[in-house]
């Protein structure tokens, strides 16, 4: 399936640059040398969407709401909402992104323009990462702490930037550096490693995507295992079909559905950076 367009990938958002806020360490999930693939906390699951919003958003937030399910959101600001864009980053529509946060699930950075960061020039990486703050901050008065690259694709120079910005990296991909990863790796190479599940729903096979999701959770043991998913919420028949079976599946099989931050023991006042002092932004003062 081919992927919505994006507007203009080259026109910044126009509210407030973020490159000078400071970025101390928040909380005890590491920031540097660990690429989150997995939740820490047994009988977890944590439903994880990329590339939103888009036009069936507001739909997965019914039914998640429904369902009584906390999922995770990691949101592009240059979206173009199939021709429903308002002015601003996230279409303008900024009430989505305030539903999300309200309802309680988790919003992560996925850059501005879903552009390859193995494939883009260091100072391109670097307006990625901070054109997308500055559209979380005209949004929601505050940005996230967690990064998912597109393509789950990052080498070298890529995590660098991620580490460099304060954030924890979500991702299929194992890198090691000299330096921060603490084992050699050519510049520019990476390593994938398997996520939990990846229903690789963009590939419209949800024969698959239902079998790969069920399969896993048969073989873990809730008192041992957990998993986070990757899926997107810009696909029809995945908000359709698809998370409603996540949701029965994960039930049935004894498993508890949370956020990503809550299956790797993160507390909510850590996912998120206040814009004055770069320090926590709890959900009750972003709100």
């Amino acid at each position: 399936m081919t992927r919505p367009p994006l507007l203009s990938t080259r026109q910044s958002p126009s509210g407030r640059d973020t490159r000078g806020i400071p970025r101390p360490e928040i909380g005890n999930v590491s920031y540097e040398g660990v690429d989150i693939t997995g939740c820490t906390i047994p009988g977890k699951v944590a439903l994880t969407f990329d590339d939103g919003p888009y036009i069936y958003t507001n739909e997965l937030l019914d039914l998640l709401e429904s369902n009584n399910v906390k999922a995770t959101f990691f949101l592009t600001g240059n979206n173009d909402l199939a021709g429903q864009r308002g002015p601003g980053p996230f279409g303008g529509n900024f009430d989505v992104l305030k539903r999300m946060h309200a309802n309680g699930h988790q919003l992560g950075s996925h850059t501005w323009s879903h552009k390859d960061l193995t494939a883009t020039s260091p100072e391109e990486t670097e307006e990625e990462i901070i054109w997308n703050e500055m559209a979380f901050v005209e949004a929601l008065g505050f940005f996230p702490t967690y990064f998912r690259p597109p393509y789950t694709s990052c080498g070298w120079d890529c995590a660098h930037a991620i580490a460099r910005w304060g954030y924890h990296m979500v991702s299929d991909i194992e890198i090691f550096h000299p330096t921060l990863f603490k084992k050699p790796l050519a510049d520019g190479d990476t390593r994938k490693a398997d996520y939990n599940i990846d229903t690789k729903d963009y590939l419209g096979d949800y024969d698959y995507a239902r079998s790969v999701f069920s399969e896993s959770l048969k073989e873990g043991n809730p008192k041992s295992d957990s998993f986070i998913s990757l899926s997107h919420d810009i696909w029809p028949d995945t908000v359709h079909t698809l998370v409603q079976f996540m949701i029965n599946t994960t039930r049935s099989e004894g498993y508890q559905l949370v956020t990503l931050g809550e299956c790797v023991g993160d507390p909510v006042e850590n996912w998120y950076r206040n814009p004055d002092n770069g320090g926590p932004m709890t959900i009750e003062k972003a709100g």
